[in-house]
């Protein structure tokens, strides 16, 4: 069991690390557009996948029906779980586009990046989407009755998927000053 000071202590470092790494992805104008760019293919990805069926129906019928399936799948977001859920959804994206970005740092400034890092970051990338519906980025993948099993609100899903991108990132924190490395 931790210590008080050695908990608060952690706890600051974490905060610290974790400021440093969002930090690192808007610190130079290029990375912002990356991070934005790759937060928001992710918020697309997570919309359409609520109901992938529908989604490649739109999707393929052409680009009039492009703006009509994401409005229409974010309706269903948005009266399905209420703001919660396209709040949710965003910070899901938001930290998404962060810890790739961050990865991606690490994974070039690192000849081997540490599998304890990449597996932190996988099962909140994973589990997003509407489990009523059978969906979300496991659903793409065919995996979509591992979904049906869990017995949680998708929404308590996002919010641990969340904690597992925020704790990968003050675990890693700045990526300039890779940790997975041993020195």
């Amino acid at each position: 069991m931790l210590s008080s000071d050695r908990a608060s202590s952690w706890l600051v470092q974490s905060a610290t690390d974790f400021y440093a790494a969002t930090r690192y992805t808007l610190a130079t104008p290029t990375r912002a557009i990356i991070t934005t760019t790759v937060s928001t293919f992710a918020f697309g990805i997570l919309i359409l996948s609520i109901f992938p069926a529908f989604s490649y129906q739109m999707l393929t019928s052409g680009p009039s029906y492009w703006g009509y399936a994401f409005t229409s799948l974010f309706e269903l977001l948005l009266t399905e779980e209420g703001v919660l859920g396209p709040i949710t959804m965003a910070a899901y994206a938001i930290f998404t586009g962060v810890s790739l970005v961050n990865l991606g740092a690490q994974m070039q400034i690192a000849d081997n990046l540490s599998a304890r890092g990449l597996l932190t970051m996988a099962p909140g990338l994973l589990t997003a989407g509407c489990v009523s519906c059978g969906a979300g980025i496991l659903g793409v993948l065919g995996l979509a009755g591992a979904l049906t099993l869990i017995p949680f609100d998708i929404v308590y899903l996002r919010i641990a998927g969340i904690g597992l991108l925020v704790y990968f990132l003050a675990a890693s924190g700045h990526p300039t000053e890779c940790r997975w490395m041993p020195k």
